[in-house]
């Protein structure tokens, strides 16, 4: 996936041609039974990893992010399908 800008963005984006600005998210999961879930990545030159897992209604996600200014991230969610 590519974020496309034309803001002039420059040094604050991956890549950039005058006003046009690029930046990268790649990614990858593979799943087991559409159970169990992991998950590895990139957004925007950063190491992104994950795990997911599902049972009845509920979805647990939780994931790590580094970051060059915040240094390590951990999200995690919950969801419940109704």
């Amino acid at each position: 996936d590519f974020d496309l800008r034309f803001e002039g963005r420059q040094y604050a984006s991956q890549a950039h041609f005058g006003k046009i600005s690029i930046d990268s998210h790649f990614g990858l999961e593979l799943s087991y039974l559409n159970k169990i879930a992991a998950r590895i990545g990139s957004d925007v030159g950063n190491l992104t990893m994950g795990a997911g897992l599902r049972f009845n209604r509920f979805t647990i996600d939780l994931a790590l992010r580094q970051h060059s200014d915040l240094d390590n991230t951990f999200l995690g969610s919950l969801a419940v399908r109704f």
